[in-house]
């Protein structure tokens, strides 16, 4: 953040960071009480990443209703909208499974592209997966 413009990221995320103590132009220094906080955030949004990719629960992620194949393209796009709504999870789901992603990387033409599908679940483990 310190390397970057300061409208790097929108005002809200800036909010956000600063919520936390990061601010442009400040050393990073969070106090025993917040670094327990962070501490404890990470175990817990790493817990929520992790079962949003391995077990979504968004029938929007299912590519076949009777098995267990997904995309986390939610949306159809590298923005992950369905109009005007960001799709938090989807987007989640992708930078857990993939870490970054460009516009390319969304579509799924034949010939440009890549279409991205994943299975996390054993058949043996969900009863069959044809």
């Amino acid at each position: 953040m310190q390397n970057e413009p300061a409208d790097w990221v929108d005002p809200d995320t800036v909010g956000l960071y600063a919520a936390i103590g990061i601010r442009k132009g400040q050393p990073f220094a969070p106090d025993e009480r917040m670094k327990k906080i962070l501490t404890e955030a990470v175990a817990v949004a790493n817990t929520i990443a992790r079962l949003n990719l391995f077990a979504s629960c968004d029938p929007r992620t299912r590519i076949y209703s009777d098995r267990q194949w997904l995309t986390p393209f939610m949306g159809g796009g590298y923005q992950f909208l369905d109009g005007a709504e960001r799709l938090l999870d989807a987007r989640m789901m992708f930078f857990y499974y993939a870490t970054g992603i460009t516009p390319a990387m969304a579509e799924a033409k034949p010939g440009t592209g890549s279409a991205y599908r994943d299975r996390a679940k054993s058949p043996a483990v969900q009863g069959g997966d044809g």
